[in-house]
C-alpha cells in the first residue's frame, strides 16, 4: 500500500531477493528495529525470484506489441486502459502511447533494481542498497508536540533559545493532525501515516478496508544550517508487515509464492484476485519503490480494471500510475504464459480466468 504523505510515502508490499538478497537490500540494523531473521531474509529471496519472474513476463508481453495480437494486447487495456486501433497495430489514441511509455520506462525499473543495478538515482541519496525492515518496529510513534531532532539527532534551537516540534516542522501539511508521526532511529527520518502503528489495516482511496501487508516509505529530515533550510531526502526503504512474511493463516487467502498457486482451469475458474500469492504483493511494492509517479489510486480488482478501461475523454485513466495494477498485470500475463500441459491458458481481462476476450470499453 502507498500513501503519499507530503513529507513521505507508505506503499502497501510484498517483497524480492535474487543476486543475493543482502546486494539489494540493507538488512544491517539493530534487533529491535525490524531485523528480519535469516529465514526471514530466505524468503525475501524467493520473493525476489518470483518478482524476477514477473517483471520478466511483463516485459516479454511489452516485446509482443509487434505481433498485433489482441489475445495478448487486450491485458493492456483491462490494466493500464491503453488502447489499440481495430487490428491492434497501432496505439488507439495519444495517451495510450504516453501511457506505455510509463509501463515500459517503470517495469524497466524494476528490473534493473532486481538485477543489482540500485535504485534510479534521482532516489538515491545514501550511496547504500534501501533498508529493508521486517515489521514496523523501526518507527517510533512520536506526539505533535515533541521536541524534533535534525539528521545528527540533535534538537533544532529556535532563535528565542526555544526548539522547534514536530508540529512547527510539519503541522502545515497534516492542519488536522489526522496523521500520527513516526521517528526511525535507523533511517534517522520522519514518517505520517493514519493509525496508531504503520502496520495497522487502513482504508484504501475509495474508503475499502485494506490491509496493509507492507509498505514503502521515502522520509525525509529537518536539514539545518542554524535555521531550517530544506529538508533532507532519504533513500526509500521497505516495511514487511507480519501478515506478508509470516505463513498466510487460512483467513488471508493467500499463498506464499508463484510455485504454490492451484491452475484454474475451465471447469474451476477463479479470479485474478482469488488466493494471491505474498510475492505479488511485494512486486506491487516494487514499482513503488523503483520509481518517483507509482502511487495508489485503486486496490480491488474490479476498481483497477473499471478505471483503467473507463472512456474519460482525452485524460488518461491513471492506471499507469497505479501500483496494483501493475501488479494485477504481471499476475494476468504469468497466467496466460504459464499454463500446464495441456491446460488452456487463463484469461484474466475482467479478472475471471475464462474471460473472453471481448472488454467493453
Amino acid at each position: 500500500m502507498w500513501l503519499f504523505i507530503q513529507r513521505l510515502l507508505f506503499l502497501v508490499l510484498g517483497f524480492t531477493a535474487c543476486l543475493s538478497q543482502a546486494q539489494i537490500f540493507t538488512f544491517n540494523v539493530p534487533a529491535d528495529q525490524g531485523l528480519c531473521s535469516d529465514a526471514q531474509q530466505t524468503k525475501i529471496g524467493q520473493f525476489i525470484s518470483d518478482a524476477k519472474t514477473l517483471v520478466a513476463d511483463a516485459l516479454w508481453a511489452i516485446d509482443q506489441r509487434k505481433t498485433h495480437n489482441p489475445a495478448l494486447l487486450a491485458f493492456f487495456t483491462s490494466y493500464f486502459g491503453i488502447r489499440w486501433t481495430a487490428d491492434y497495430s497501432r496505439f488507439g489514441d495519444t495517451q495510450s502511447a504516453l501511457a506505455w511509455e510509463t509501463v515500459h520506462d517503470t517495469l524497466k525499473a524494476v528490473k534493473a533494481f532486481l538485477d543489482g543495478n540500485g535504485l534510479p538515482a534521482e532516489l538515491q541519496f545514501t550511496g547504500r542498497p534501501p533498508f529493508a525492515f521486517c515489521g514496523d518496529a523501526t518507527y517510533q510513534t512520536r506526539g505533535w508536540g515533541d521536541m524534533a531532532v535534525d539528521y545528527q539527532g540533535d534538537q533544532i534551537e529556535k532563535d528565542d533559545g526555544t526548539y522547534e516540534t514536530i508540529w512547527d516542522l510539519y503541522g502545515i501539511d497534516f492542519p488536522e493532525r489526522s496523521f500520527t508521526p513516526f521517528y526511525s532511529p535507523v533511517q534517522r527520518g520522519y514518517a505520517f501515516t493514519h493509525g496508531s502503528r504503520p502496520c495497522a489495516d487502513t482504508v484504501d482511496l475509495d474508503g475499502n478496508p485494506a490491509q496493509t501487508m507492507a509498505f514503502v516509505a521515502k522520509p525525509l529530515f529537518p536539514k539545518t544550517t542554524g535555521t531550517i533550510e530544506a529538508f533532507g531526502k532519504l533513500d526509500p526503504s521497505m516495511v514487511l508487515c507480519d501478515v506478508s512474511i509470516d505463513i498466510p493463516a487460512e483467513r488471508d487467502n493467500m499463498v506464499e509464492f508463484l510455485s504454490d498457486i492451484e491452475y484454474p482451469t475451465a471447469d474451476k475458474p477463479t479470479g485474478l484476485d482469488d488466493k494471491l500469492p505474498q510475492s505479488s504483493s511485494f512486486f506491487h511494492e516494487l514499482t513503488h519503490l523503483t520509481t518517483t509517479d507509482v502511487t495508489d489510486r485503486w486496490y480491488p480488482l474490479d476498481s483497477c480494471i473499471k478505471n483503467a478501461v473507463a472512456d474519460n475523454g482525452i485524460q488518461t485513466s491513471g492506471a499507469e500510475t497505479n501500483a496494483q495494477s501493475y501488479m494485477l498485470f504481471a499476475m494476468a500475463i504469468w497466467y496466460y504464459r504459464h499454463p500446464p500441459a495441456g491446460v488452456t491458458p487463463a484469461t484474466f481481462y475482467q479478472g475471471r480466468s475464462n474471460d473472453k476476450l471481448h472488454i467493453d470499453n
